[in-house]
């Protein structure tokens, strides 16, 4: 999994055997070192109701919980180029507009 941050956009990306994994109802998380003593995190779970994006302010952790049957229904189809756009942010702050992408790429052939 990463993430990319621009232009007031925040998209997770997740290989599909990641997607098979939040799926399976585990979380991915993983963090990034500010400094010796500031980390940020972020990290994607799924759940049953809405997706939404959260930023907590005490962990420095950006969470995206995203909708278990919209993760299914994009594995189900071939994944949009897109991704899975979530429109509502429980933080007070501007919201950006947060995407969950499931990487395209197919898996590199072993060599002969």
């Amino acid at each position: 999994m990463y993430i990319r941050i621009q232009n007031q956009t925040i998209k997770y990306r997740v290989s599909r055997a990641e997607a098979q994994q939040l799926l399976s109802h585990q979380k991915l998380q993983d963090e990034v070192a500010l400094s010796p003593h500031q980390k940020m995190g972020y990290a994607v779970e799924t759940c049953d109701n809405e997706s939404y994006f959260d930023y907590v302010s005490d962990t420095n952790l950006m969470a995206l919980h995203i909708n278990r049957a919209d993760l299914k229904d994009e594995l189900e189809d071939r994944p949009s180029k897109q991704g899975i756009l979530i429109r509502e942010s429980n933080s007070e702050t501007l919201s950006p507009a947060v995407y969950l992408e499931i990487d395209l790429k197919k898996s590199k052939r072993s060599q002969l």
